[in-house]
């Protein structure tokens, strides 16, 4: 690795082997491996740090879902366990669609 000093910290050139060091963290964590995690010091943050979840009724399904589709995400509808009444209603006249399905257990 090449080393330099710049004005607002270093300079880190990996070599070209270590395509596993991307990130300024990728550095961090191979430097607590050679050096030892137990050996780098423990130490709080000087300030208060809150986190605070958001409640669970702030979360909005229907961004969510346009978020999905914005990334093209499909929405899939697999009728695996579904009654044999259900399934004839969804499948073309004469085409098998039914798997059976064995197990050694009952059902109940």
């Amino acid at each position: 690795m090449t080393l330099s000093c710049a004005a607002d910290g270093w300079d880190v050139v990996p070599p070209s082997s270590r395509f596993d060091i991307a990130i300024e963290v990728d550095l961090i964590e191979e430097v607590g491996r050679i050096y030892g995690f137990s050996a780098i010091p423990a130490a709080r943050s000087l300030t208060r740090v809150d986190m605070h979840a958001p409640p669970e009724a702030a979360f909005d399904l229907e961004r969510a879902k346009q978020v999905l589709a914005d990334r093209d995400y499909q929405e899939a509808i697999t009728y695996s366990f579904v009654t044999r009444r259900s399934n004839n209603c969804l499948i073309r006249v004469g085409r098998r669609s039914r798997l059976p399905i064995r197990s050694r257990r009952r059902c109940r």
